[in-house]
């Protein structure tokens, strides 16, 4: 008889082109994690009938769900389609194909020029963050900020470029996620290897994105948090029902919160004076399920007020920052990830407002921690409330 062991999971995904319903066509896609805790929720009805021995008649299956958690540990690229879906919304503002593209590049201290790549920035917009590699010049590798661009050539900063001419093999690479309207659901199977013979699927379907968090603590890896709800899912099977065959995860390597983050910004500038010891980031859609008559589970959802959160913790220093959130002072941050390979993520709240401000004394010898709580508000110049620049290897989407 075997038994079921965690380390026999796997995870694939497929994205529903109908809510609920499983594509019949195409491959799926697995994710990495470090555990799940999806489940399928009956809710039943007890049965009030009177029965003169005072026992209940039946349990009535009266509506079902689906939902839960998918912890993981965070890397480039593995989970571009559920921070999409978090975000609801599409990659847009790419460069090339997929976000990369590879061309002849020529510097000045105020741009850079592409030829023999086509078009690489035609998508391309005024504040973006873009990745340079293969040049000469090693200073000119590195991630940039974008003030104007055309459909081969950027524009940047006086000062960002050295000067620099005919480069070939110069990689450019930029993709962007802005907050929106997409409603996107995905059918989740898993497969406990060890089950029966051959192993055990189960699909849950309608499954969407309610929640994306972050957590950045030292001497510790990036940890991410997936949180689903959803319509149903099928009865275990030795059957799979995702179409297609497996497309294996992306192998990048995780994220740490000692060397692969930095630039961590408040009001534009550096944080300065003190040190951050934490950063939690959570981004909310508050999905409700659609029910109605003749269905078992919803039969639609739709995206409540999307809110995106910091829970930052700073060593008190000085009265600065605390000050902020008693003046109710409109700020904005930025941070960014970057892995050993120069990949990069920099997400950005372009406008926001503190929301909490603590600082508990603990007790004897420990440091005083200001806890500051933000909350992103929708940005009148860039018309979004989160913005996260994509810049590294390209990446194809789910299909």
């Amino acid at each position: 008889m075997a038994l079921g062991q965690s380390d026999r999971e796997s995870l694939g995904f497929k994205p529903e082109a109908t809510y609920g319903s499983v594509a019949s066509t195409g491959n799926y896609y697995g994710l990495r994690m470090t555990g799940e805790q999806l489940k399928y929720n009956l809710q039943t009805a007890k049965s009030a009938e009177i029965v003169n021995d005072r026992t209940v008649r039946d349990l009535i299956v009266v509506d079902a769900d689906g939902s839960g958690p998918i912890p993981a540990e965070f890397s480039y690229g593995e989970y571009d389609e559920l921070i999409s879906a978090a975000l609801a919304t599409t990659v847009q503002n790419v460069v090339g194909t997929n976000g990369a593209a590879t061309g002849t590049g020529t510097f000045s201290a105020t741009g850079l020029t592409i030829t023999g790549a086509s078009t690489p920035f035609t998508n391309c917009a005024s504040g973006q963050w873009i990745g340079v590699l293969g040049a000469t010049n090693t200073g000119n590798n590195k991630l940039v900020q974008i003030t104007a661009a055309s459909s081969t050539g950027i524009t940047v900063a006086s000062g960002t470029f050295t000067a620099e001419t005919g480069t070939t093999g110069i990689i450019v690479s930029g993709a962007r996620f802005c907050n929106g309207t997409t409603k996107k659901s995905y059918s989740i199977e898993r497969f406990n290897a060890d089950l029966s013979t051959g192993g055990q699927y189960e699909c849950f379907r309608g499954m969407v994105v309610n929640k994306w968090s972050l957590d950045l603590k030292p001497g510790s890896i990036i940890t991410a948090n997936y949180e689903f709800v959803g319509k149903d899912a099928l009865p275990m099977s030795a059957s799979k029902a995702l179409p297609g065959t497996g497309i294996a995860s992306l192998t990048n390597r995780i994220m740490n919160s000692v060397s692969n983050v930095g630039n961590i910004t408040e009001g534009g500038s550096a944080i300065s004076g003190t040190y951050v010891k934490s950063l939690k980031f959570d981004v909310m859609n508050n999905v409700s399920g659609l029910d109605a008559l003749g269905n078992l589970g919803n039969v639609d959802f739709i995206l409540g007020e999307f809110n995106t959160q910091l829970q930052i913790g700073l060593y008190l220093a000085n009265e600065t920052y605390y000050n902020k959130f008693i003046n109710n002072t409109s700020s904005s941050f930025s941070f960014r990830m970057t892995d050993a390979a120069g990949n990069a993520y920099v997400v950005t709240i372009p406008s926001a407002r503190y929301t909490t401000g603590d600082r508990p004394n603990p007790g004897r010898s420990q440091a005083v921690m200001l806890n500051l709580g933000v909350e992103a508000l929708r940005d009148s110049t860039t018309g979004y409330a989160l913005i996260i620049d994509r810049c590294g290897a390209a990446v194809t989407p789910w299909a």
